[in-house]
């Protein structure tokens, strides 16, 4: 008998009647925005940041999302729900939360005009066209769900060792081990320590072979996960819940192709919002807090997060979290804010983000671990010496005070290129979507983790911190992919059988 290829164990994509289509949930979603964005604008009217223009121009970005959203249903992509759940998160809803709180991190760094809103957002339109377009180009093949069932795990208590021992050796930095006794020819090695690329990793493991793992390690894995999850927050990350649901997305669509949820899941969901809601506001605020307190200590200590996050909860009353925190965070998670300053600013900003800039930084940052050439800081790190005018761009000015900006590719791009930045969205889209289709593999849990690494590197070159920030991580991610894969390991069910 043949040796079976993984492609042979997978099927297209049906729906589930049980269960409601993630599509549907990011089209209802947007329709929400839009009609919030709709009432926020009749309620408060024109501001610093928004005017008419602006809220037709954010009118025609809904209808966009909504029809790439339909489309989508009849032609399965993970890339159009991944861009589309970014779009109406921190893009659409940004219009309305920048219409009803006028308040932005980003935006007062240079003279900016509610036209400059309007003028970003044609930007995106058109970057989005291009980008679907590039999506569309390439065929799926038809095969979208990779089968886990007939496989399990070779040794999964060298899968929960390895997460555990990761956990341990992250959080206990500056109490059993010094970052900064290590000689810097070596510190690079870290990176390939980070959490976030064995986590990824376990949470593939985790959903592709559940159903082969027992009782005892699927609850070990999953209080793991949960556990990281809570000390990333304690320890001052805004972002580690968003981040965990934003992986298990990237998982589900890579396994499946598509994501659906069940009816009481939903119906659960839609009861529970508004706890849900300021659950993330408390957290968001704790972190913040906690993470404002503890930003020049190396090492973390459980008693004295929990301390502060205890303090910052007693801080946080009504009053402060209307006036102070909602707007803090609606500021943060506007992603719109870092794209329509680059789109506007874009000779204040071209000394300090280009083609020479970025080659010293890789050089810098990438190349040449243990010393520099250029003395040049990623283009993420560098760009508080345009708007806070600090002078000649440092490495070592810049460690003193670390700060790293978010760009977005729409910004980046139209810095880099101007309108040529369009095409070159359609070839990013188009290279990202022909990799991920091209994958093919007998291990499952190859495919699957090969497909997952390519979704995060698409949101995180639409989120960009920066292209060499984003060739990093793609390095780091690739590398570790490698590096534990043996922890990793699953084998046919009939392998352990007959064993």
């Amino acid at each position: 008998m043949g040796r079976r290829t993984v492609n042979e164990h997978i099927a297209v994509a049906r729906p589930v009647s049980k269960a409601v289509d993630f599509n549907r949930i990011l089209m209802w979603l947007n329709f929400i925005v839009f009609v919030a964005m709709l009432g926020a604008y009749a309620q408060f009217g024109d501001n610093d940041y928004i005017t008419g223009s602006t809220i037709w121009a954010a009118s025609i970005l809904s209808l966009q999302t909504h029809v790439a959203l339909l489309i989508e249903r009849r032609r399965r992509d993970p890339f159009v729900i991944l861009l589309t759940f970014v779009l109406v998160l921190y893009y659409s809803l940004r219009i309305v939360t920048l219409t009803a709180f006028p308040f932005s991190f980003v935006l007062p760094r240079f003279e900016y005009a509610p036209t400059d809103s309007t003028f970003a957002l044609v930007v995106i339109l058109i970057g989005n066209a291009f980008l679907y377009a590039g999506f569309y180009a390439v065929r799926s093949r038809g095969k979208s769900i990779l089968d886990g069932a007939a496989w399990r795990g070779k040794a999964p208590r060298r899968t929960i060792g390895l997460v555990a021992v990761t956990i341990l050796f992250i959080y206990s930095r500056g109490i059993l081990w010094d970052p900064g006794s290590i000689p810097r020819v070596f510190q690079f090695l870290l990176i390939f320590a980070s959490q976030s690329s064995v986590l990824l990793m376990a949470l593939v493991y985790y959903l592709l072979i559940r159903k082969s793992l027992s009782v005892g390690a699927s609850a070990t894995l999953i209080g793991l996960l949960v556990l990281e999850m809570l000390l990333h927050s304690l320890a001052g990350s805004r972002s580690a819940f968003i981040g965990v649901v934003q992986n298990v997305l990237f998982v589900l669509l890579a396994i499946h192709g598509t994501v659906s949820i069940s009816r009481r899941l939903v119906s659960l969901g839609v009861v529970l919002l508004p706890l849900a809601v300021a659950t993330l506001v408390v957290t968001f605020l704790v972190s913040t807090f906690v993470r404002a307190a503890t930003e020049t200590e190396s090492s973390f200590s459980i008693s004295t997060a929990l301390d502060l996050s205890r303090n910052a909860s007693e801080r946080i009353g009504t009053a402060y979290a209307l006036q102070a925190g909602l707007q803090t965070m609606f500021a943060r998670a506007g992603f719109f804010d870092y794209s329509a300053d680059l789109i506007a600013h874009r000779r204040e900003y071209a000394p300090i983000i280009n083609a020479a800039a970025y080659t010293r930084s890789i050089v810098d940052n990438i190349l040449t671990p243990g010393f520099d050439v250029f003395d040049q800081p990623r283009i993420s790190n560098a760009m508080r010496f345009a708007y806070e005018e600090r002078g000649n761009v440092s490495k070592i000015a810049s460690a003193g005070a670390y700060q790293s900006d978010q760009l977005g590719i729409y910004g980046e791009f139209f810095l880099l290129a101007s309108y040529a930045a369009f095409p070159l969205m359609f070839v990013v889209a188009w290279l990202f979507k022909r990799v991920y289709v091209s994958f093919d593999d007998d291990d499952p849990y190859t495919i699957t983790i090969k497909r997952v690494v390519t979704l995060s590197l698409f949101v995180e070159t639409v989120n960009s911190f920066g292209i060499d920030w984003i060739l990093m991580d793609t390095i780091t991610l690739i590398a570790a992919v490698y590096i534990y894969r043996w922890f990793f390991a699953v084998v046919p069910q009939e392998a352990i059988s007959k064993a």
